[in-house]
């Protein structure tokens, strides 16, 4: 018997969206109506409803259900028996999304021009700043030498104009 019990528009609202792959959508169906016994009807609803008529109509084609898509006949048929099918050929339609990141050999990230642009711009902001360090550098040394130059010439001008010493000499006797 189908779940008139159940809201269909709140469970497909429930489900996540089957661009992140059929899977998901799968698991979460499947924990949401764990021990309910779903049919076909059920089922071509809920499809309906999330991926449409038209996916409906080839999800049915496709798993040799094609007779049961139209009319209520097999409505109440268990969908036991065809969910493998019916999974199977909802996972082809809607594979699970890949995570780049799980990608081995060489990063994208390499290969993409902004990359390259971004690598440009650090080693120009390195090399500005290098620059700034050794202009710092190199202003602090001129400094430096320059108050060197300035202090040894006020010490060579002092001793330029000292005052003469005038020293006396003393006659001294010697004794002997």
């Amino acid at each position: 018997m189908p779940w008139s019990f159940m809201d269909m528009v709140g469970l497909a609202g429930r489900l996540p969206d089957l661009t992140e792959g059929a899977g998901k959508l799968i698991t979460a169906l499947e924990e949401s109506t764990g021990g309910i016994r779903l049919t076909l009807g059920d089922m071509k609803a809920l499809l309906m409803h999330v991926v449409g008529k038209h996916v409906t109509d080839g999800i049915f084609q496709q798993t040799g259900l094609s007779h049961l898509r139209d009319g209520h006949v097999a409505d109440y048929v268990g969908f036991n028996g065809h969910r493998t099918k019916v999974w199977g050929q909802l996972r082809r339609l809607y594979p699970d999304k890949l995570d780049p990141s799980k990608l081995e050999g060489e990063e994208l990230k390499k290969e993409h021009i902004m990359h390259h642009v971004e690598q440009y711009r650090k080693e120009e902001k390195d090399a500005d700043e290098q620059g700034k360090q050794l202009g710092n550098k190199l202003t602090q040394l001129q400094l430096g030498e320059f108050t060197k130059v300035k202090k040894d010439r006020e010490k060579a001008d002092k001793e330029k104009t000292q005052a003469p010493v005038v020293v006396a000499h003393a006659n001294v006797r010697q004794s002997g």
